[in-house]
């Protein structure tokens, strides 16, 4: 959101005006200054503004907090876990030049990425040949996890807390750009993996950082997680009037934070 929208009695400014007056811990009213305009200036804090922006899209700005950790450059921690997930899962395979390839053949003969190096998306079983092209999952979304923070008290009350789910191996898989788009802030009763055989694994990877988290399962999770493993959950679960209220939550939430 633009600062000239939280503040329409503005008018027309310049940057540097903006960055100056903004520093300030109070709101300021000034009858004497005037903008291009003529009209009266009122100016807010970044704390003020960015109180605004939190009510209008509090699903985004929750999101911005459980992935606020910086590293020690400064630069934001999560970019760092994203490329080592993604180191973590290259497949390495030897590239075969075909002057080497005798008959009968005995190997087939793949073009990779650099140095025989390649992905396969979670989710899909594609392969991809260049890691600009993929990205990290979490499989279960920070959406959801914010949705237990706010339904049993205590629970990823502290920052650090948050930060250590965002970062939780466990819960990140490497996918391609496109799942993860298709995917978004979905969990196991909306969306499920399109490769068949990807489905159980996803199914426990879910199940199990829950039970990690002490989060509880609402009543369509629990029921998804034993039609895609055939066991029973091991985790708390909701009741179907708690279900429902979560499940109402989450919808507003998510409504709440489409642009």
């Amino acid at each position: 959101m633009k600062w000239a929208e939280l503040n329409p009695d503005f008018g027309e400014v310049t940057k540097k005006e903006v960055s100056t007056k903004a520093r300030t811990s109070q709101p300021v009213s000034s009858t004497k200054k005037t903008s291009k305009l003529g009209k009266g200036i009122t100016l807010y804090s970044k704390k003020e503004i960015k109180k605004v922006l939190h009510d209008k899209f509090p699903t985004r700005s929750r999101r911005n907090v459980w992935m606020s950790e910086q590293s020690k450059a400064r630069s934001p921690r999560w970019l760092g876990i994203r490329d080592a997930v993604i180191g973590r899962d290259a497949i390495k395979a030897e590239f075969i030049p075909t002057d080497f390839v005798r008959f009968p053949l005995t190997y087939k003969k793949e073009s990779t990425g650099p140095r025989g190096v390649h992905w396969r998306g979670a989710y899909t079983g594609k392969k991809v040949l260049h890691s600009g092209d993929m990205d990290v999952d979490h499989m279960v979304p920070i959406f959801r996890a914010a949705a237990s923070e706010k339904f049993i008290p205590g629970l990823f009350s502290d920052l650090k807390q948050k930060q250590a789910f965002t970062a939780n191996m466990k819960n990140l898989v490497t996918v391609t750009r496109a799942e993860n788009k298709v995917k978004g802030s979905f969990g196991i009763t909306e969306w499920k993996p399109p490769l068949q055989s990807a489905v159980p694994k996803y199914a426990k990877a879910y199940h199990d950082v829950f039970k990690e988290y002490g989060m509880k399962m609402t009543v369509g999770e629990a029921a998804k997680y034993t039609e895609y493993t055939g066991k029973q959950p091991t985790v708390g679960l909701w009741n179907q009037e708690e279900s429902n209220k979560i499940n109402q939550w989450i919808a507003t939430q998510r409504m709440k934070s489409r642009p």
